[in-house]
């Protein structure tokens, strides 16, 4: 008689054991999903009522089971299993799909009760929606997450084909942009930045008195100096930080200051 096998996966990939208590406010050990397997050939419900060999279904899906649970043997034969799937495929469609009320260990679990007469799917695994829902963040996540999540399919009538893998922005059928544009669209709209007042210009620096004609080109000079505020009354240099606030002028107080050293020298000669 055949071998009957409930393949448990993590779709979460071990995230929901490790944040769940953090981001959920309870303890939530996987997000699992669910296939039962008979002689090699794993039945599941994602968009519709779907089946492949296990382990195609694995490798083209990205996906390992955490664990595979032996459920007994099946004195059903294949006829018969077939004449209950067709039967019962109403029930189990894309637009009958709810990620937390209606979902793939939902199918198993009718499946291996109802069909093969078996035990069904434990109920730490039929209870995980329950307890979400019931977790501080359950209720106001829950349509955010059934919006994002996209349900394991492949092709009936082809049972051994293999799937594409996913796009780069999905991990075990979770579309991670889906969940982030949703996020995004929840969220209330930003109150409008203002824009930087624009910089004022400083007005333009009134030109230094001339001087009154000495005659004395020195004295000229020195009080040119003295207005640029490279010396004092005294004709000493000015402290550190007056200096460096006219570094900008540096360049050509030097040659004025070489200019009256060099004429200063003459006049003594």
């Amino acid at each position: 008689m055949p071998t009957v096998q409930l393949a448990i996966y993590d779709i979460s990939g071990g995230l929901a054991r490790s944040l769940s208590l953090q981001f959920v406010g309870t303890q939530i050990d996987l997000i699992p999903h669910t296939g039962v397997i008979i002689d090699g050939v794993e039945h599941f419900f994602g968009g519709g009522l779907q089946r492949q060999r296990h382990a195609t279904f694995a490798s083209s899906h990205g996906i390992r089971p955490i664990e595979v649970k032996e459920m007994g043997v099946t004195s059903k034969p294949s006829v018969e299993i077939d004449q209950w799937l067709r039967a019962n495929d109403h029930r189990f469609t894309m637009s009958t799909y709810n990620l937390l009320s209606h979902n793939c260990n939902n199918f198993s679990h009718a499946f291996l009760t109802e069909c093969l007469g078996l035990e069904g799917v434990p109920a730490y695994i039929l209870n995980i929606p329950s307890q979400f829902l019931q977790s501080p963040m359950g209720a106001m996540v829950a349509p955010m997450l059934q919006n994002m999540y996209q349900p394991f399919s492949v092709p009936v009538s082809q049972p051994s084909v293999n799937v594409p893998p996913p796009p780069s922005s999905t991990i075990n059928g979770l579309d991670f942009t889906s969940l982030i544009s949703t996020f995004q669209q929840q969220q209330p709209p930003l109150a409008p930045v203002a824009p930087p007042p624009a910089p004022v210009a400083p007005p333009p620096a009134a030109p230094p008195p001339a001087a009154p004609a000495t005659g004395n080109p020195y004295r000229e000079q020195f009080e040119t100096l003295e207005q640029m505020g490279f010396v004092d009354q005294w004709g000493a240099p000015p402290v550190e930080s007056a200096l460096l606030q006219s570094r900008g002028d540096l360049a050509g107080a030097i040659d004025i200051l070489g200019e009256y050293e060099k004429d200063f020298t003459d006049a003594a000669k």
